[in-house]
């Protein structure tokens, strides 16, 4: 009878882990590797008037793709309307220079 509960909770605590597993990686796939999903957050953060909460999506989407204009635009726009003009200047000249298209 011992045996049987050892194997059992055994297949228990191996079920519990693989789960654990695939939910860590669902949450990887949904923030960090996935830079639609990134986008959709980073923009409700900024359509509900929240630019400090969009800021780390967009600096992670800027490291995914530093030439793509309209997330430049976005990630100045979102420093500057949280005070950091200085740092603002760096995305928005970037983006003169390279147009948003």
């Amino acid at each position: 009878m011992k045996r049987k509960q050892k194997k059992h909770s055994a297949r228990k605590k191996t079920r519990k882990i693989l789960r654990s597993s695939r939910r860590v990686q669902l949450k990887k796939q949904n923030t960090i590797e996935n830079p639609e999903k990134l986008w959709e957050v980073a923009n409700n953060h900024l359509l509900s008037d929240n630019p400090l909460g969009a800021l780390p999506y967009l600096s992670k989407l800027v490291d995914f793709d530093p030439n793509d204009g309209i997330l430049l635009f976005n990630y100045g726009a979102c420093l500057a309307q949280t005070g950091d003009f200085q740092a603002a200047t760096i995305p928005l000249e970037k983006t003169r220079e390279i147009g948003t298209e």
